[in-house]
Parts: C-alpha cells; sequence; structure tokens
C-alpha cells in the first residue's frame, strides 16, 4: 500500500472514531447536564398543542404567561384565531 491510501485509512478511521465521541456526547452526556430543561423553564411562550393541518399549515395552542392563544400557523404568517380561557384549555386535557 501507499503512503498515501495509509493516510486515507487514517483518517476515515479518525473521523469516524470523532464523530462517535460527537454522537455520545451529544446523546448522553449534554442531556444530563440539564441545559434543554433550563431552556425550556424559562420559555416566556409555550405550544401545548399542535395540529398538523397539511405539511405547510398548523393550528397551536400557545400559552404566553396566563394567556391562552389559538393560533393559526402557516408558511409565512401566523394568525390569532382566538384567545381561549383556562376553562377551554382544561377541558382540552380531559
Amino acid at each position: 500500500m501507499t503512503d498515501y491510501s495509509v493516510m486515507f485509512i487514517q483518517m476515515v478511521v479518525i473521523l469516524g472514531l470523532v464523530c462517535l465521541l460527537a454522537f455520545g456526547f451529544l446523546r448522553y452526556i449534554l442531556p444530563r447536564l440539564g441545559f434543554a430543561q433550563r431552556i425550556q423553564k424559562n420559555q416566556a411562550v409555550k405550544v401545548l398543542a399542535r395540529c398538523h393541518l397539511d405539511h405547510r399549515h398548523n393550528v397551536v395552542v400557545t400559552q404566553v404567561g396566563s394567556r391562552y392563544f389559538l393560533l393559526g400557523v402557516g408558511d409565512h404568517s401566523v394568525t390569532m384565531l382566538s384567545e381561549l380561557s383556562q376553562h377551554d384549555v382544561d377541558a382540552e386535557d380531559k
């Protein structure tokens, strides 16, 4: 084998190891550090439910503080369809 083929094999093996390390870090170590939970606790807007109408349109129930909104979401727009009461949101859970 020539020097280039040996170097190529070494590069492929090292690249595979780096990919495995990155996958392991993202899959196992990062979730244990709790970054996702900290981000979710500090969110001002929470998506409570989502209904896909087609591949470009959704209807979303969101919570902003103590208020609830029904939003229509498209490719280039978000439209408030209605403001919901606590009773409406609680009835949805049942």
